[in-house]
């Protein structure tokens, strides 16, 4: 039998085949790539878990471990009443305070407040630190369980811009530093004629104007008013309570 003459394109394909042969060579080295690929996202997925669990343990090493009672009370806390508005739970402490017993001391030194003021017990009598009421009329008392009012302290209405008639009381003898600045709505004040010191150069009235000392004439309270140029008018007492 005559032998078969040689077919170059025979040769081509066969070159093909051989070349075809390779492939897997090359799924192999992606499937290796992706194999890592794999292996650093679980690193990665592992690592973050680790570094959580370690910020977690931190922090309640700082915090400390909540007790007992706060597990307690966190579980009885109702969901209604973990999406109210934190200012009502402020509110609704301010009330509490509020409707608590007034201290009763009335010892030298002590502090007490009451109807939103603040007094200090010094020399058998009182020094009124603070005004924290937001009343535009006020009337200061003359004396509190038998302890009169003989001060009204440094800054005792500092700010105080609700405040627009104050009738001092007879009794009181001196206004401190800075009692009436910045109360910029201030229109009348009754200056009694107890009144026998005045921080002249304590700026006592800063940043306080357009209102008028309701005084005797001959007192403290008038010479003031003279001295500095602030209107005054005879009387004991604020019109709103008068008229």
């Amino acid at each position: 039998m005559p032998a078969r003459p040689r077919d170059e394109n025979f040769d081509d394909m066969a070159t093909v085949r051989t070349e075809t042969i390779e492939e897997p060579e090359n799924r192999g080295q992606k499937a290796l790539v992706i194999f890592f690929i794999v292996l650093a996202s679980v690193i990665f997925a592992g690592a973050s878990v680790l570094i959580y669990q370690y910020m977690k343990s931190h922090q309640r090493a700082i915090i400390g471990p909540v007790t007992e009672t706060e597990e307690e009370a966190t579980a009885t806390v109702s969901p209604s009443k973990k999406d109210e508005d934190p200012s009502s739970e402020q509110t609704e402490k301010a009330t509490e305070e509020e409707t608590e017993p007034e201290t009763k001391d009335r010892s030298e030194g002590a502090f007490f407040e009451i109807n939103g003021f603040s007094y200090k017990v010094e020399n058998e009598a009182l020094t009124l630190v603070r005004c924290n009421a937001t009343g535009a009329i006020v009337q200061l008392p003359a004396e509190i369980d038998g302890l009169p009012l003989k001060v009204i302290g440094n800054r005792a209405f500092f700010g105080c811009n609700h405040l627009q008639y104050l009738d001092i009381p007879e009794g009181v003898t001196t206004i401190s530093d800075y009692a009436f600045s910045y109360c910029s709505n201030l229109r009348e004040i009754v200056m009694p004629d107890s009144l026998t010191t005045f921080a002249y150069d304590g700026g006592v009235f800063d940043y306080t104007g357009g209102f008028t000392i309701i005084c005797n004439p001959n007192t403290l309270g008038y010479r003031l008013a003279e001295g500095v140029g602030i209107p005054w008018k005879h009387g004991d007492s604020i019109s709103v309570i008068t008229e």
